[in-house]
């Protein structure tokens, strides 16, 4: 229903808008730009921090807190929709609260359309695109698809060479199947679900 689908796509805004500003971050941080100084009282300088997801382990715990703390702040009193207390949006994923504008009322309805359908499009690739960089970030894996970073192995290193490659062939035919089989879905109920090969479903 349309309660259901605006909080859906309220949850796909805030995360596109979070992801846009990590993946400026991850490109900021890999071109060499750092604060200076340190991030702990133990001389842990900004320098030091790897890139991509390497970073999360190398930050001080008290580090991480902080910034739970601070996304927390903003969550509860800050970047508010209405259903929180905030003045209401004339959308959904409006958090200007009254206040926060920069223009936005000088724009026609044609005009904030395409702007709200730029932000929602940037914030998908930006969602995709800090995954990708998260993963390159971590520990080079065996074989191309390799992402156990170092710590989730699920016992992939008890089978012989063998028995990984059978895993990794298993592994590569579902996902063949499963990609055809979505496809052929989408196809179906596209159609309206009357295919004349396999019928009403």
């Amino acid at each position: 229903d349309q309660d259901r689908f605006d909080r859906l796509r309220y949850i796909e805004i805030k995360h596109g808008r979070i992801c846009m500003l990590g993946f400026l971050g991850q490109i900021v941080t890999r071109y060499g730009v750092r604060l200076p100084g340190d991030i702990d009282f133990s001389g842990t300088s900004f320098e030091s921090i790897p890139n991509g997801w390497a970073a999360v382990q190398a930050i001080p715990e008290s580090g991480l807190l902080q910034m739970l703390a601070f996304v927390g702040f903003l969550e509860g009193f800050v970047m508010l929709d209405s259903a929180n207390g905030a003045e209401p949006g004339e959308f959904v994923g409006d958090l200007r609260n009254g206040s926060l504008d920069f223009g936005w009322d000088t724009f026609d309805e044609e005009q904030q359309d395409f702007k709200r359908g730029v932000e929602l499009n940037n914030g998908r690739a930006a969602m995709l695109g800090l995954l990708v960089d998260s993963a390159n970030g971590a520990e080079p894996g065996e074989f191309v698809g390799d992402l156990r970073n170092g710590s989730l192995d699920f016992g992939w290193d008890t089978f012989d060479e063998e028995q990984q490659d059978f895993k990794r062939g298993v592994e590569l035919n579902n996902g063949r199947a499963a990609m055809l089989g979505l496809l052929g879905l989408m196809v179906h109920e596209q159609l309206g679900g009357e295919l004349p090969i396999v019928g009403p479903m």
